[in-house]
């Protein structure tokens, strides 16, 4: 149910007085009209709402007017180009657009001048199509929803806007709005909180601000996709009918939509079960996703599959999965021409998925891409990305008084490698070169000069660290490893045999064939 606590805190975050001056933002602009919304305390979360009569739970919470990005003349405009472009399409060509061409760009058209569109990680960070590229950082999203402030949030949506469009990105793969459920949760990092209000209200918020600068805002993972162990292949057995599903899971989903309608919507890797007498299966080809997504949350957007998320080919299009991701494709392609071919499929049906690809690029090339970031935005960005770990910080207590420190004869000791090389993102898809690091060391060190002495203590480590290549020896006599890939079904055959000159290896999808 509904925390009361975190009501109260969500009522009073859009407070915006004497927190606008450093950034140079009108207090109107944070604040923003307040709309009709109720909040309910049913069993099955939030009420299904008609599209376009604004969000549902600002009333009591006093937040920002959230109202759909393209008003009902420019979403027509765009309907009848999206029709035109279908019109001419062929076969082909339609089959090309539903699924990715690189490992960050769909696919597009030079024929009918439909661009191909970047979608690139995340809201801590735009990343460029250089992966070395530097980029503006934003706190972890955890510390996002320790702000407990909307209207906040909202600014930081329009900032990171302005990055995306700097990284030529059209589609930010972000926020992620699945819940903490175990202090170990490897991701957890890259999420709100506990609660799917305080987590619904905060990504919507965000989502606005990132599509009212023309760029693309994709929530995800749907559905259930609350752990990273074996995050690929695990089953969530929960029915969805189940209470837990509907008041934990899913509501977060459904708060977000509701109040503002992301353009896209990432599928998430494991299984999940529709109904208690079916067996469970893969969110990207989960009926949950037309039954569910499309018919309860009214979701129009486009439904995109996590990276090398998509499991079948015929399942995940019928289910209503939109886009493969990423390319070149593995279950698309000619296996889609030939099932038109054959009869096993309709083109109606590639029509549809091909509809909400369209609309998604259409949407995200409205506005120029690669501006230049003037130096003051810039620097405004900064100061943003101070306020919102200021406000993210939680003193849980303070003992003795001891902060803030105040050292008039004694010295400060700074123990820990994390001190001098700070974390500033996570792994994976949070990982993002940042475009400068200030350690808390040098921090301490400026404000208290020859007060503050320095010991690394612990040596800790992200990962194991590798084995040094000379003390390795392969079957062929050379430094490097020896790799045998085996499958559930033949444990002790290896479908897959290789040698590698190095003691690292990643693997992003699926192996090579034999």
């Amino acid at each position: 149910m509904i925390n009361s606590d975190c009501l109260k805190q969500l009522e009073g975050c859009c407070d915006t007085n004497d927190k606008t001056e450093d950034i140079g933002i009108s207090k109107r602009e944070i604040s923003g009209p307040a709309k009709n919304h109720e909040v309910r305390n049913d069993t099955h979360g939030p009420s299904k709402r008609a599209k376009n009569d604004g969000g549902k739970y600002s009333k009591v919470l006093d937040l920002p007017q959230l109202d759909d990005t393209f008003d009902t003349e420019d979403h027509n405009e765009l309907k009848t180009r999206v029709e035109n472009l279908l019109n001419q399409l062929t076969l082909s060509e339609k089959v090309s657009l539903l699924s990715g061409s690189s490992l960050t760009s769909a696919t597009g058209i030079p024929r009918l001048n439909i661009p191909t569109i970047n979608l690139l990680d995340s809201i801590n960070g735009i990343k460029s199509t250089n992966p070395t590229a530097p980029t503006l950082c934003f706190p972890s999203t955890t510390c996002l929803g320790s702000t407990f402030n909307p209207s906040l949030l909202y600014l930081m949506g329009k900032s990171l806007a302005i990055q995306a469009k700097k990284q030529k990105c059209n589609v930010i793969l972000g926020p992620t709005i699945n819940i903490h459920r175990d202090p170990r949760g490897g991701r957890n990092f890259e999420c709100f909180s506990e609660d799917p209000l305080l987590t619904g209200i905060l990504a919507a918020n965000l989502m606005k601000g990132i599509q009212e600068g023309g760029v693309g805002a994709c929530l995800k993972h749907f559905v259930g996709n609350e752990s990273e162990f074996k995050r690929r292949f695990y089953s969530v057995t929960t029915p969805i009918s189940s209470r837990t599903m509907r008041e934990i899971y899913l509501a977060a989903f459904e708060y977000a939509i509701k109040e503002c309608e992301p353009w896209a919507v990432m599928t998430a890797y494991n299984k999940i079960r529709p109904i208690p007498s079916d067996p469970p299966k893969y969110s990207s080809e989960s009926p949950l996703l037309t039954s569910i997504l499309r018919n309860q949350f009214s979701f129009t957007g486009c439904i995109l599959s996590d990276w090398f998320g998509t499991r079948s080919t015929l399942p995940s299009l019928l289910s209503g999965l939109d886009l493969e991701m990423p390319g070149p494709s593995v279950f698309r392609g000619q296996k889609l021409l030939d099932a038109v071919n054959s009869g096993d499929l309709e083109e109606r049906i590639i029509d549809e998925r091909v509809r909400n690809v369209l609309m998604l690029i259409l949407k995200t090339t409205a506005a120029e891409n690669g501006a230049i970031v003037e130096q003051d935005e810039d620097e405004k960005a900064r100061t943003l990305t101070h306020r919102i770990a200021t406000e993210g910080i939680v003193l849980l207590k303070n003992d003795h008084g001891i902060l803030p420190l105040n050292p008039p004869g004694g010295k400060i000791s700074v123990i820990g490698p994390y001190a001098l090389t700070p974390p500033i993102n996570g792994g994976g898809s949070a990982l993002a070169v940042p475009q400068h690091v200030t350690s808390p060391l040098s921090c301490l060190q400026a404000t208290y000069p020859g007060k503050v002495e320095y010991s690394q203590g612990f040596t800790t480590h992200v990962c194991t660290p590798s084995l040094p290549l000379p003390l390795t020896s392969a079957k062929n006599g050379e430094n490097g490893i020896d790799i045998s890939y085996y499958i559930h079904s033949s444990p002790t055959h290896p479908v897959l045999q290789t040698f590698t000159p190095t003691t690292k290896i990643t693997h992003i999808g699926f192996l090579p064939p034999p």
